[in-house]
């Protein structure tokens, strides 16, 4: 069986959960619509892919059946199925390009079976500063989503991610930690279609409901890469990717959304 080769050049496009999980679907796509043949996706940079880059890439395609490779010197392919246009195939133009061409569908295809049942939970991941450094524009505002979680005590919340969520937001009674419930990355951007929708701050979980069939309610900072397409025409009915605040009265409305 021939082999096809996807090469990602980090030295070009950086290593970031978003980007890996958009080339990802745009793999799968490029496939739906191919001949028998085994992907290899090939990673290389003109130095080394760190630690953190390899763990994150193997993580995203840990239940994948792709070869993945990893080199330190550029290499270049015959027959490159994106002809080098990496990053367009990495970003909503370009998966929303190949849906336009009828060329795969929106859905991720996650193949790990979690035996748990979280339909009764609404999926939700916030970024959250490091411990004494100064917010940015695009970290969660913590008190607004704690308050939300407290007054919403009728409907249970999964937090995804390994970002440092207060103690007092995970005490509450409504609130799960997924880590804590001994979950990989992996299985949790594949959990979030097993929740009821997903709520929270645009990131690589944001990008993972967006590309399922649940409902989803994302904020994303008005001046944060302002120039960013985030409304795909893709985008179900009871999809949204605002670029608003998340202030308490926004998160409520969001809440409606995916509740």
């Amino acid at each position: 069986m021939r082999k096809i080769h996807f090469p990602w050049n980090a030295s070009v496009e950086p290593i970031k959960l978003g980007s890996l999980l958009m080339f990802r679907k745009a793999v799968e796509n490029y496939l739906e619509f191919t001949l028998a043949a085994i992907p290899e996706i090939v990673f290389f940079k003109n130095d080394q892919l760190s630690v953190k880059e390899t763990r994150l890439i193997n993580d995203v395609f840990e239940d994948s059946d792709f070869l993945l490779s990893f080199l330190t010197a550029v290499e270049t392919f015959t027959g490159d199925p994106f002809e080098g246009t990496l990053n367009y195939y990495s970003s909503w133009d370009g998966i929303e390009h190949q849906i336009a061409k009828k060329k795969g569908r929106r859905e991720m295809l996650w193949h790990q079976k979690v035996e748990k049942q979280f339909g009764k939970f609404i999926s939700c991941h916030l970024r959250v500063p490091e411990f004494g450094t100064i917010p940015q524009i695009y970290h969660s505002q913590i008190e607004n989503w704690f308050d939300f979680f407290e007054m919403k005590k009728a409907q249970k919340f999964l937090l995804l991610g390994d970002e440092m969520y207060p103690k007092e937001m995970l005490d509450l009674s409504n609130v799960v930690l997924a880590k804590r419930e001994g979950f990989s990355l992996n299985q949790q951007l594949g959990l979030i279609q097993e929740t009821k929708g997903f709520l929270g701050t645009a990131s690589g979980f944001s990008a993972a409901a967006v590309l399922s069939k649940k409902p989803a309610f994302v904020f994303k900072h008005p001046q944060h890469h302002p120039e960013e397409n985030i409304t795909p025409d893709f985008l179900a009915n009871n999809q949204k990717q605002v670029r608003q605040t998340d202030m308490l009265c926004n998160i409520i409305r969001g809440g409606v959304v995916c509740g």
